[in-house]
């Protein structure tokens, strides 16, 4: 990674190697979340420990978790079924896709270049294609 310099790294929310790395090269990154993010909520507590010594192997200073909690978020899922954060506040808010046709993005995330610079693709089971946009 430090000779190919991606502008980003998107990962999968329980796969932590690329965290890493993208740190150790500082090169921001987010994560899709594959389940409700409410889930995700708690997989710092239950990674925090090998993450730190990982961490700690390439020299990375402790973050107590910040670069785990503090990465933008990608998901499909549907709010309507997450649960509540347990502080009442779910910080990064999660970006969630939309379909073209319905209610306008929320306001375009700041670590976005643009509103159109993410291409998001899945392996759907369905034979209706769709376009869908992350705000």
């Amino acid at each position: 990674m430090q000779s190919w310099r991606p502008d980003l790294v998107v990962r999968d929310s329980v796969e932590f190697a690329s965290l890493i790395a993208a740190e150790a090269a500082s090169v921001p990154h987010a994560r899709v979340a594959v389940h409700s993010v409410s889930f995700e909520d708690t997989l710092p507590a239950l990674v925090a420990e090998p993450l730190a010594a990982q961490r700690a192997a390439l020299g990375l200073a402790p973050d107590g978790g910040a670069s785990l909690l503090n990465e933008p978020v990608l998901t499909a899922f549907p709010e309507s079924l997450e649960e509540p954060p347990p502080s009442g506040v779910r910080s990064p808010a999660p970006i969630r896709s939309r379909m073209p046709d319905e209610l306008p993005p929320a306001p375009h995330s700041p670590w976005l270049p643009s509103p159109d610079a993410v291409y998001a693709s899945t392996k759907l089971e369905s034979r209706r294609s769709a376009v869908v946009q992350f705000s």
